[in-house]
């Protein structure tokens, strides 16, 4: 078994990538171990990222497992179940919040009176931009931005290039 194909069991459940520190031909691990934590051809849900590591570890122990999302390292006690319900997500990146933070954003927008004003706008665009998961939260981004032409008349080429990258719309911008 290699170690990409652990990485696709928990994959099933979330949009993670596993980091090992390993050489190339050391990566291939004993699975009869590793079928102790299955249901069936899956991960069982109360298997946590702390057991997949401790399983990586004793096959070999220089790996330093580690499960990344969203560009920040999960914990041990994360389960399957942890992960297809998200709790491993700041709030800011979901719901409610995220909706909050469009109306932060509208306010500023719409209130916005010097340099220093555009540039927090700015900011906080390319924030919410990167925290973004959907299509419509980074068009209500775009959208908040073009209130009253804003985005045209206060942003420079290289902000808007770059807001544009990031919330991949630039033929709505």
């Amino acid at each position: 078994m290699k170690a990409k194909e652990i990485e696709s069991y928990v994959r099933q459940y979330a949009p993670v990538s596993l980091v090992l520190e390993i050489n190339i031909g050391s990566d291939v691990l004993n699975s009869s171990e590793f079928d102790a934590l299955l249901d069936g051809d899956s991960l069982a849900l109360s298997t946590t990222l702390g057991q997949i590591n401790r399983f990586i570890k004793s096959k070999s122990p220089h790996a330093k497992p580690k499960w990344i999302r969203d560009g920040r390292v999960l914990g041990d006690s994360l389960s399957m179940a942890d992960l297809i319900s998200g709790n491993d997500l700041h709030p800011n990146r979901t719901g409610e919040s995220f909706d909050h933070q469009i109306a932060l954003l509208r306010s500023k927008v719409t209130a916005a009176t010097t340099f220093d004003d555009i540039d927090s706008i700015y900011k906080m665009a390319i924030k919410l931009c990167k925290q973004c998961r959907n299509c419509q939260g980074r068009m209500a981004i775009v959208e908040t931005l073009q209130h009253d032409g804003f985005f045209d008349r206060f942003f420079t080429e290289t902000q808007k290039a770059s807001v544009s990258v990031l919330c991949s719309v630039e033929d709505k911008i």
